[in-house]
């Protein structure tokens, strides 16, 4: 189970069953929500990623092990004009971000798991 906060019910979150082929465009499409013009958003603490609409939940979900309860999923309506990018996650020129464990991603998102 994956819980993702909606933007159709503030605070209110949509608990969704994910299997490991599980993209992000299947859980944008059992949100009943138009991908072109919305995205799935993991946030930890103050840092927020964009998930690709290919990528795996599975995989992001797993990569975070233990830390996953500091994670939330939440979906977001895209900025005007804004379509999916590949992110580019280097540091600016000249400057270093701390390493994070190998277990974890860089970025968050709120979402829980459940049995």
């Amino acid at each position: 189970m994956m819980r993702v906060l909606t933007p159709e019910f503030p605070g209110r979150y949509a608990e969704l069953y994910i299997t490991p082929h599980t993209t992000c465009r299947d859980v944008l499409a059992q949100c009943r929500v138009p991908f072109d013009q919305f995205e799935l958003v993991e946030v930890w603490h103050d840092i927020e990623r964009s998930i690709g609409e290919e990528e795996l939940v599975s995989d992001t979900l797993q990569q975070w092990g233990p830390s996953i309860s500091q994670v939330s999923f939440v979906i977001k309506r895209r900025q005007d004009g804004e379509a999916e990018a590949p992110v580019d996650n280097r540091p600016p020129q000249g400057q270093r971000i701390p390493q994070l464990p190998s277990n974890k991603l860089p970025g968050g998102v709120e979402v829980t798991l459940a049995d």
